[in-house]
């Protein structure tokens, strides 16, 4: 019998569907939320696809010289501070 990751993987809501009462794994059910969840993690970057396009490492889409010019490509974005972003949200909602 093999050990299967579950943990890291199947999230807890979807446990029970994965696992039976007598803590045997449900292979369809286990390939399923495995799959959901790479799904996932590739549609938000987190994982990402060699030689694809849409789905490339999102490192690929900064300028070369980021890593050299990081405070003028933060400035160009004319985003406020986010300590004041946040004090000026917190303040509105207080009222």
């Amino acid at each position: 019998m093999e050990d299967v990751p579950i943990d890291a993987v199947i999230p807890a809501r979807g446990r029970s569907s994965v696992i039976d009462d007598d803590g045997r794994v449900n292979r369809i059910s286990y390939e399923l939320c495995v799959l959901t969840q790479l799904r996932d993690r590739i549609r938000s970057k987190e994982i990402w696809v060699v030689g694809a396009d849409r789905y490339r490492n999102p490192d690929d889409d900064l300028p070369k010289d980021f890593e050299i010019r990081r405070d003028a490509y933060y400035t160009g974005l004319n985003l406020p501070d986010a300590r004041a972003f946040t004090a000026s949200i917190r303040q509105a909602l207080e009222h």
